[in-house]
């Protein structure tokens, strides 16, 4: 097949032409058929009936459809349906979820009554997969789904937060706590670590292409599932991006039946889980004297406190600047949801409203959604559906820059928690600048500046189905979608001027309100006194046309489809930045120094596209037997047209042994087991890991940069340089995957529980190459596909669900994930000695001293002298850290394999691991009469982190330390657990400071109750449910107590949340 060229056309042009012309080509049919009705004389009988539970409940929803065909309808409201089949003897499935699927023959019956039975059994639960749907007994790849069903009442600012642990093998973690903050997201280990690329999934949204962000700004009233494909057969059908596995997400529908409308509201408020304890002002200035002593200060040396200060900051307790600046957040969601329909059309709306306000003033988070969908049964055969949504989202910050891009504000907190103790935030409404570099309170109100940004998305989905008539099975789809995205920040930055007063002349810490001076900070420099705005706009599409063919001959059933994609996208952005703003009040460009020196002005734009074909054959036999080929042939704007194609197949197998009588004879305790393989390749074309608008086969040029003078004159040209070397041989980077999976259900399907084992190759990784280029050159060779890096791992789900009685239905599961990624290919120095090689080793791994311990005693000390042993150049002291000695220089010590008495940077070696290779979650459901409880635990393990610096750093006056060095080595307190408060080296990256960073930690606990029918009756709804929820409540287990071990311990911790809560339907 000769692949179409990628041409360059005006934004949505050529979407428009293919779409019109597809549109034709899926209408021919129905022009073809037109006042032909043969097809319709054939028999056709209407059959009517009613789907009800055991208790006599209609069940509105249920699905009916003609066996062996793709005729079917829902139950409405009532529990009723109606349906046409051609032959009087058909075969209707029946099935809801949660209950036993049946199969009724007609027999010449025209009315039916269904009473539909209640499974333990999770094989009939229909999976979201690419491109479509199945129930997870006919699975051959690995899917991991779940309803919303279970996440509908957390009050979480973001989709990623709200999943977090529930999928197995997918590492769901919180890296802080401000408000807004979402999970980072990595499905089996993925990593390109040591090259460029990144490790981030593909997110889809109905079928739709998307984003991290987009993901994140979904609220959980508007979704129905989440599926993750985590395997090259099912995401294989995204080959050109699914090379780290795919987020797949379905949002709500309607359904036949009168209109349901749910509200859902709650209010709580937020707490940090862990905020490092720090030591007061006294206890500060006792271990600074512990210090001063060991150092024999003078007793009389002004240095020294003395006793009225060590009284008075004894007596005093102004608290950290973060207690000072504390206020009591809130966190409330709101959201409503309006279904329903008739037989022909059906529509879903819904809205909600997200706030988080954070522990201190000017940080904030706003969230608000929209969504609109119906769907029309034109005809018979022709459904439409258009799918409307847009979200907006607001954060509202204040301003330091010293947090450069550190969204969990890591210089700032950690600052602000270790300062403050020592005087007062403000005298007389004044910010002190008295032992402090710069005023936490200050920056919170605003003192350095603020940073607003907003977000806004507006999307639009419509989707054709067309059942084509004179082959049965057979169906065209056309689907376009397009969405514009704007953000748009505003960010003020100021000076900085707190005051310095005078204090006590015998107490120095007893501040006047006498002010001797200022201090002025101007950390942006030139720009410390202006005003940005910036205005970044994102247009784009996707255009889907497909034919699928899905049909039943006796005990063999095939499905196919082919469908072409294609996407486009353009983006441009701009700023203005003006200096010196006339008024505080006034947040506006205007209102600043209109010199031309002053103002600035720039923009950029960019755009990519890819085309893409994707084909798929299944067969099935006897429902037993399952086989499944998908490939995806891809076109990336992203490399050069000699690269520019991948091809990325599939297969995948499966057979269910239970339905053999081999099996059933041996093995019949098992209710169902099932066997599945799979193989296939995906792909990554942000290779560079800058984004997917880089073009890095094109050379590119850096303009507005000043150039030489010509002449007498004093005019400055302008210059243009060369940015990079470009690389017209880049091209995909790809992952080979294997898959082994058991699906297996015991105890009468009450016992249900998936195995898989895979393997990723990661090969064509983008870095640079070493090998070849000597070191004494100082150069580098440019990057080049071909790196390689392999991923082995294990997941497990298992649920267990039964009922005690008939009032007491319980339901416990497990997800655990495991995976290790190891170096295959990667070009390493020529001088690396063989301890430094990662080739053949494992990816995640963290470098350190090794700590022996502290010097405790004077023998100990006077044995290391003799030894010639240094640290760093330094003897070594009495209280302090040593290190043990296992290599010298590599000029003494090419092996790297002697000790040489020294201890520098030599002797650095791999002592743990960064990630957490173990990840798994526990659930547990109970229902009781009108109680429900929900309870969820995450947990990782098999890593180890760093106490954050702040935990190890040893502070002067104006600071506080952390709490443990209130344990630290002291003459009279040899046996103490931390080393000398002031001596060297004490905080260096060493095992000493390294701990396992394993835990089990209570994620989610929602406790509800169903008022009564009787009071819910009266005012008219269906159902009240008022519930209470907590998010991060406590650790079960956990090795560090020192800091947030999800966390680098450094920024803002995650938070806990309390929340009370109302769910009702009408």
């Amino acid at each position: 097949m000769k692949p179409v060229r990628l041409r360059k056309t005006k934004p949505g042009k050529l979407g428009r032409i293919v779409a019109l012309r597809l549109l034709l080509v899926l209408l021919l049919p129905l022009t073809a058929f037109a006042g032909n009705n043969d097809w319709d004389r054939n028999f056709q009988q209407e059959i009517s009936g009613t789907v009800t539970d055991e208790n006599g409940s209609p069940l509105p929803g249920a699905s009916i459809v003609e066996k062996g065909t793709v005729n079917g309808t829902q139950t409405d409201f009532d529990g009723n349906f109606k349906i046409t089949v051609a032959d009087s003897n058909a075969v209707l499935m029946i099935s809801y979820i949660g209950y036993t699927t049946q199969e009724i023959p007609l027999n010449g019956q025209t009315t039916l009554s269904v009473v539909m039975v209640e499974s333990s059994s999770t094989l009939d639960e229909v999976v979201v997969v690419g491109y479509g749907t199945t129930v997870k007994r006919n699975l051959t790849s690995s899917v991991s789904a779940i309803t919303t069903e279970e996440i509908k009442e957390i009050p979480a600012t973001s989709l990623s937060n709200a999943v977090a642990g529930r999928f197995a093998g997918v590492n769901i973690s919180l890296a802080g706590g401000k408000p807004g903050r979402t999970s980072d997201i990595v499905i089996r280990g993925a990593t390109s670590e040591g090259f460029n690329g990144n490790n981030q999934p593909l997110y889809v949204i109905d079928n739709i292409i998307a984003t991290k962000e987009l993901f994140d700004a979904l609220d959980v009233s508007e979704v129905e599932n989440i599926s993750i494909l985590k395997d090259a057969a099912s995401a294989g059908v995204y080959g050109s991006r699914a090379a780290n596995g795919v987020v797949l997400v379905k949002t709500k529908s309607g359904k036949t039946g009168r209109p349901t409308i749910n509200i859902t509201s709650t209010i709580g408020t937020t707490e940090p889980t862990i905020v490092p304890p720090m030591t007061t002002a006294y206890q500060q200035a006792l271990l600074i004297g512990q210090q001063q002593d060991f150092n024999n200060l003078a007793p009389d040396d002004p240095a020294r406190f003395n006793q009225a200060e060590l009284d008075y900051l004894r007596d005093q307790n102004f608290g950290s600047y973060l207690d000072q600046a504390e206020k009591s957040p809130i966190l409330t969601r709101h959201a409503m949801t309006v279904g329903g329909g008739t037989d022909n059309v059906r529509y879903f709306m819904s809205g909600s409203f997200v706030k988080e306000t954070g522990a201190f003033d000017n940080l904030e988070y706003r969230k608000t959604n929209l969504r609109a969908k119906v769907d029309v049964d034109v005809t018979d055969n022709l459904n439409i559906s258009l799918n409307l949504n847009t979200n907006n989202d607001l954060r509202e910050e204040f301003y330091w820059r010293w947090n450069g891009s550190d969204e969990d504000f890591g210089d700032f907190y950690r600052t602000a928690n270790r300062t403050g103790r020592w005087g007062p935030a403000t005298i007389n409404g004044q910010y002190v600048a008295n032992f402090n570099g710069w005023n936490p309170l200050h920056l919170i109100e605003g003192g350095a500046g603020t940073n607003d940004r907003k977000a806004r998305n507006i999307g639009a989905i419509i989707d054709i189905n067309y059942k084509i008539p004179f082959l049965k099975g057979l169906k065209a789809g056309l689907t376009y979608n397009r969405l514009n995205t704007r953000n748009d920040r505003t960010f003020r930055r100021n000076v900085v001027e707190d005051f310095t007063f005078a204090a006590d002349p015998n107490n120095r810490f007893r501040l006047t309100d006498e002010i001797i001076g200022t201090r002025v900070r101007s950390d942006d420099f030139a720009n410390s006194n202006s005003l940005l705005e910036s205005t970044e706009e994102i247009e784009s599409y996707q255009l889907n046309a497909r034919l699928g063919y899905e049909n039943t001959f006796g005990n063999h059933s095939i499905n196919a489809f082919v469908n072409y994609e294609q996407y486009e996208r353009d983006n441009k952005s701009f700023f203005g930045l003006r200096r010196n703003l006339l008024s505080p009040l006034i947040t506006q460009l205007f209102a600043s120094d209109p010199a031309v020196e002053n103002q600035f002005a720039s923009g950029s734009a960019g755009e990519t596209g890819r085309q893409s074909v994707i084909g798929s054959l299944g067969y099935n036999y006897k429902d037993k037997f399952f086989l499944n080929s998908t490939y995806r042939f891809d076109g990336s704007a992203q490399f050069a047209k000699d690269e520019r194609w991948g091809f990325f197949p599939s297969v995948s197998a499966a057979w269910v042994l239970s339905e053999e009588d081999f099996f059933k004879n041996n093995l019949g305790f098992f209710d169902f087991f099932k066997i599945r393989y799979s193989i296939g390749s995906t792909g990554n074309d942000d290779v560079t890991g800058q984004g997917a608008t880089v073009f890095p086969y094109i050379q590119t040029y850096t303009g507005g940069l000043t150039g030489p003078v010509f002449g007498t004159g004093d005019a400055v040209t302008g210059a243009v340089r060369i940015s990079g070397e470009p690389d017209p041989f880049i091209t995909w980077e790809k992952q080979t995957s294997y898959n082994l999976g058991f699906d297996f259900n015991v105890l009468d399907d009450r016992l249900s529980t998936t195995l898989d084992f895979f393997k990723n190759k990661k090969t064509d990784l983008y870095g640079s190459r070493q090998e070849l280029v000597p070191s004494s050159t100082g150069l580098s060779l440019g990057p080049e596909n071909y790196g390689a890096i392999d991923i082995n791992g294990v997941e497990l789900l298992s649920t267990y669900k039964d009922n005690i009685g008939e009032d007491l239905f319980y339901e416990v599961g497990l997800v655990f994930g495991y995976s290790k990624a190891k170096y295959v290919t990667l070009d390493e120095p020529e001088t690396r000695r063989p301890y430094e090689i990662r080739t053949g080793r494992e990816v995640s791994r963290r470098t350190g001293l090794i700590s022996e311990g502290i010097i405790r005693t004077q023998g100990q000390l006077d044995d290391l002298i003799a030894n010639g042993y240094k640290v760093f150049g330094q003897d070594p002291q009495l209280g302090a850290l040593y290190f043990r000695d296992l290599r010298g220089n590599p000029t003494d010590d090419p092996q790297g394999n002697t000790p040489d008495g020294v201890i520098d940077g030599n002797d650095i070696d791999f002592i743990g691991r960064n990630d957490a290779p173990f990840n798994y979650g526990l659930r547990l459901n109970l229902r009781y009469k009108r109680f429900n409880l929900m309870a969820f635990a995450q947990g990782f393990a098999g890593h180890q982190k760093y106490q954050p610096a702040n935990n190890r750093f040893q502070f002067g006056i104006g600071n506080s330390s952390h709490t443990q060095w209130l344990d630290s080595w002291t003459p009279d307190n040899t046996d103490a657990s931390f080393p000398r408060f002031g001596s060297p080296r004490a905080d260096s990256n060493s095992t000493f400071w390294y701990a396992d960073a394993d835990f089990l930690r209570m994620k989610n606990l929602n406790l509800g109750y169903d008022i009564p029918d009787s009071i819910v009756e009266r005012i008219g709804a269906d159902r009240i449910n008022v519930f209470a929820n907590g998010t991060n409540l406590f650790m079960i287990y956990s090795n560090i107590k020192s800091f947030e071990p999800e966390t680098s311990g450094r920024g803002i911790p995650v938070n806990r949340s309390y929340s009370l809560g109302i769910n009702v339907t009408f």
